[in-house]
């Protein structure tokens, strides 16, 4: 956990300022390089923005990708600037590289995923439970956090029953998130400018539903969305999200690491 910078004076019979060490908020990166950017991962942490968003702002800021595992609180004297090191962690020597305060009202907001659910699925737990299952979309989005705190990620989660909706979310999508799982519901089957706005975003999509969508109706086997979908998720009921998250997480793990 990322801890409030704190100072401890040691009464050592030193002269003043000697001896003095502070507690500072340190972010190791997997070549041994370090960032400091005190203040502003200080005032992050103490508005509640959780330790994912915070390195996904860091990876902004820094051109560089910081994940939540990298940071980590470390003791840091003012004089030498010289942290340190839990054991086991690369390299020793910080780069201290201060954020602006410009810099910091600038950085993006990015989260992992965003869940986008569609029509009449904001009845789940009542409707159709023969087919649909006795969970409410509410429990689905608790599964959701639970799975997403799992594999380091954060998301966002959405339902709307206007196509028109969808649509925006999706083109809004760039540069606020890095993927989508969309259970599009009935629009799934009727939804052309929900494909065509998939393919516009350019962010991959997993495509996910409660039932099994080829053993109902044969209007339901044709789907608009998996033709441009990373993969598709069905018949599991709300542990299909799950399924999904999991996927999508890795799926963005490989982009990342083709990217380098």
């Amino acid at each position: 956990m990322v801890d409030e910078a704190q100072n401890n004076t040691q009464n050592t019979g030193k002269s003043r300022g000697e001896g003095r060490r502070k507690r500072h908020i340190v972010i190791a990166l997997p070549d041994g390089s370090y960032i400091r950017r005190v203040d502003y991962i200080r005032k992050r942490w103490e508005e509640g923005v959780p330790r994912t968003e915070i390195a996904a702002e860091l990876s902004a800021l820094e051109g560089r990708e910081v994940t939540y595992q990298d940071i980590y609180p470390a003791t840091v004297d003012r004089k030498r600037r010289i942290p340190a090191v839990k054991a086991g962690a690369a390299g020793s020597r910080a780069v201290a590289v201060k954020a602006t305060a410009s810099e910091a009202k600038a950085a993006p907001r990015i989260t992992d995923i965003l869940v986008l659910n569609g029509p009449n699925l904001n009845l789940l737990g009542t409707r159709q439970t023969e087919i649909y299952g006795t969970d409410t979309l509410k429990d689905i989005e608790s599964l959701c956090r639970r799975q997403a705190r799992k594999v380091g990620s954060t998301l966002d989660f959405v339902q709307t029953n206007s196509e028109y909706v969808l649509i925006e979310h999706i083109q809004q999508a760039r540069g606020k998130y890095r993927g989508i799982i969309l259970n599009a519901a009935a629009y799934t089957h009727t939804s052309i400018a929900l494909m065509d706005a998939i393919v516009a975003g350019g962010l991959p999509v997993v495509e996910v539903h409660l039932s099994n969508l080829f053993k109902r109706e044969e209007f339901r086997h044709k789907s608009y969305i998996s033709p441009v979908a990373v993969g598709m998720i069905c018949g599991f009921g709300g542990t299909g999200y799950a399924l999904a998250i999991q996927a999508l997480a890795r799926h963005l793990e490989k982009m990342q690491a083709s990217e380098k």
